[in-house]
């Protein structure tokens, strides 16, 4: 599935679109950025700007995307590797394991045991 690119002269208020986020791990960024899903509020009369409905505010130059099932799974791996990377547990034999160079579902299965780790670890502080 193909990410579709748009431009404000294609757009109008209440459509739906996705901003890309760079995701970082260290000096890299991640393969996939992370997408925010919002709609168009208000359009300038020269179509060379948008206000989206959280007031962020995009020029005829940002990358806009429509919404779909690629752009979801997309945010759902990044959000997987920002919370394996940022845990400090991906080493193995005391190494540092490169999380960069992992695959997509491999990253999701892994932040969440890494969830339930931290729940674990969070429910064992309010009994002490």
């Amino acid at each position: 599935m193909q990410l579709e690119r748009l431009s404000i002269e294609d757009l109008k208020v209440g459509d739906m679109i996705c901003i890309p986020y760079t995701v970082r791990g260290g000096w890299t960024t991640f393969r996939y950025p992370s997408y925010k899903e919002t709609m168009v509020k208000r359009i300038t009369p020269k179509k060379t700007k948008l206000v989206t409905s959280e007031n962020i505010e995009l020029d005829r130059y940002s990358s806009i995307y429509r919404p779909n099932e690629e752009t979801r799974r997309r945010t759902k791996v990044a959000k997987a590797f920002d919370c394996v990377y940022h845990s400090g547990y991906a080493r193995n034999n005391n190494k540092p394991i490169d999380v960069h160079n992992l695959g997509d579902e491999t990253l999701i299965k892994l932040s969440v045991k890494l969830k339930e780790i931290s729940a674990i670890l969070e429910s064992e502080e309010k009994e002490d």
